[in-house]
């Protein structure tokens, strides 16, 4: 019952990590700095492209491409 309301508060409040937003399936490609899902929103079914950046291991030259290409 209060996990119930915790996501439904969760959800009002556009607070949803992005495991309990999104399902990730195939792995679409893969670069130096990331690997691209395809992932489908749970609530309205939209498939999106996912970038999967693990940022520890990030020269500090490749975190400031990362910073411009956003």
């Amino acid at each position: 019952m209060i996990d119930d309301w915790i996501r439904l508060l969760r959800i009002e409040a556009s607070n949803l990590s992005f495991e309990e937003r999104y399902l990730r399936g195939p792995k679409l490609g893969n670069g130096k700095l990331s690997t691209v899902y395809q992932c489908q929103n749970k609530e309205t079914g939209e498939l999106i492209a996912v970038k999967h950046i693990i940022k520890s291991n990030l020269s500090e030259r490749e975190t400031e491409f990362l910073r411009e290409e956003l």
